[in-house]
């Protein structure tokens, strides 16, 4: 008698296939969720250095009517309002000599992402314009 193999695929080979393709699709879908993870981090970064950027510029804007202008706008180790385009985010001016010409100046943005607090400085010369 000729027995005829049937076509298709046997429990085994089913098997063997779903034990390889289960582990590639968990690795695709953690490595989706690290990527997106990362974007956003990264979005926050870039948000929080534009917004200490701003500041920079409306220091730079005040000093044109003079030094003492700018230590009057923005005090030395205060929070700039205006600023919660991120999570508890605050944009402190710090001075290394508030009377000093030129004027050191760092613009520090804090910032909360994912329970973790971020963190970036800008540092700039500013004169009498």
């Amino acid at each position: 008698m000729n027995k005829q193999r049937e076509k298709g695929f046997t429990i085994i080979e089913v098997l063997f296939a779903i034990a390889i393709l289960v582990p590639v699709c968990f690795a695709v879908i953690g490595i989706n969720f690290y990527m997106t993870r990362a974007a956003d981090s990264a979005r926050m970064t870039i948000t929080a250095l534009q917004d200490a950027h701003t500041v920079i510029e409306r220091i730079r804007d005040a000093s044109r009517q003079g030094l003492n202008r700018v230590t009057t706008n923005f005090p030395d180790g205060q929070a700039v309002p205006g600023f919660a385009n991120l999570t508890n985010e605050q944009i402190v001016v710090d001075y290394a000599n508030p009377a000093a010409d030129p004027l050191a100046t760092t613009v520090t943005a804090t910032w909360t992402d994912g329970g973790r607090n971020m963190r970036r400085d800008l540092s700039t010369q500013i004169t009498q314009r």
